[in-house]
């Protein structure tokens, strides 16, 4: 019996995740989750769903702009996602 070995190799980037790096993301990758939100939102129960397309449309509606500060496109679609609610709700005081 031969046992198997293997090493573990892990790249730390130099840029922590949130920092801006080489990668800005763009229309495509907030595109690309709301697709992934949507298949998220089908297995929720009926009456929920509509939450979850509601967070989709907040991300379908955005117009477009490169979020420059974020190189992780979860974050940037929950920034997103988050400034849309606060708006609509009518939150901040200033």
């Amino acid at each position: 019996m031969h046992k198997k070995t293997f090493t573990l190799h892990m790249v730390i980037p130099d840029t922590p995740p949130g920092i801006c790096s080489d990668h800005m993301i763009t229309a495509a990758d907030i595109r690309t989750m709301a697709d992934r939100w949507m298949r998220a939102s089908r297995p929720l129960k009926i009456q929920d769903q509509r939450y979850g397309h509601r967070l989709v449309q907040m991300l379908a509606e955005y117009n477009g702009e490169e979020i420059k500060r974020f190189d992780d496109p979860l974050e940037a679609a929950a920034f997103i996602v988050l400034v849309r609610m606060v708006k609509e709700l009518d939150l901040v005081d200033y």
